[in-house]
């Protein structure tokens, strides 16, 4: 089985690191710095991770004025180790949340955790992450508050849902300005996107994918001599059919 794992990811064009994988079965084993015994049942912080923590503890018991970066660094450390303390930990960061954004209110930045605070009664310039929208519009919802909401107009996201169900702008949003019709060279055309995507991609990962996109080009012309019908979407699947009994024998070098 991990042979065929490993001959995916080849195939993918993914490159693993010898040092880092382990492909043989076992009940016990360390990830980022998290050991797992599967015969305990049990997680266990290693001895590494707790011993930084222990010293980040005792920096800040020793200082009069830990900067507000220790300060992150401790509670950031701690919440790594939530799969082994449990919830409790995220609780408890709450209050060290709270003592960081009053000692330090002004260090470029609103607060810690922009959800745990009230958000109402001033104009919010809002650009979250896309994971984050969703939860953004909800809470100044919440908050009954006003802002300047920047997203990407992506169709199949659950946001656009929320700003323009059944395909009309909701309520609660007063103005639109849509960025890429106001100045189109915003947008990029499509040679420098495909440029963009190219570049950022490894030589190997390139050269994979073309390697699969050649077989399935042919494939494809060789099927439609026999079966016009067999054309678009219909033909990955029996292509992928066909790489997977192909690959789980001996593995051809294209």
């Amino acid at each position: 089985m991990s042979e065929l794992i490993q001959a995916d990811l080849r195939a993918a064009g993914v490159i693993t690191s010898p040092e880092k994988c382990i492909w043989n079965p076992v009940q016990r084993l360390d990830w980022l710095d998290i050991t797992i015994d599967l015969h305990q049942f049990q997680l266990e912080a290693s001895t590494k991770r707790i011993t930084l923590a222990l010293n980040l503890i005792d920096s800040l018991l020793r200082t009069n004025c830990p900067s507000a970066r220790d300060r992150m660094r401790i509670a950031g450390k701690l919440i790594s180790m939530a799969s082994v303390l449990g919830c409790i930990v995220q609780l408890k960061m709450r209050r060290l949340y709270e003592a960081i954004n009053a000692v330090f209110p002004n260090i470029n930045r609103q607060a810690v955790d922009a959800f745990a605070s009230h958000c109402g009664g001033e104009v919010n310039w809002l650009c979250p992450p896309v994971s984050l929208i969703v939860q953004t519009i909800r809470h100044l919802s919440k908050c009954k508050a006003k802002g300047t909401l920047i997203v990407p107009e992506w169709p199949s996201q659950l946001y656009l849902a929320l700003l323009r169900p059944n395909g009309l702008w909701a309520a609660f949003v007063k103005d639109v300005w849509q960025a890429a019709a106001a100045n189109p060279a915003l947008c990029p055309v499509t040679a420098q996107v495909q440029d963009l995507l190219r570049a950022s991609k490894a030589d190997r990962t390139e050269t994979s994918y073309l390697a699969i996109i050649t077989r399935f080009v042919a494939w494809r012309d060789s099927m439609l001599c026999s079966d016009s019908a067999l054309d678009g979407p219909t033909a990955v699947a029996p292509f992928l059919a066909q790489e997977h009994a192909r690959m789980s024998g001996k593995i051809e070098v294209a």
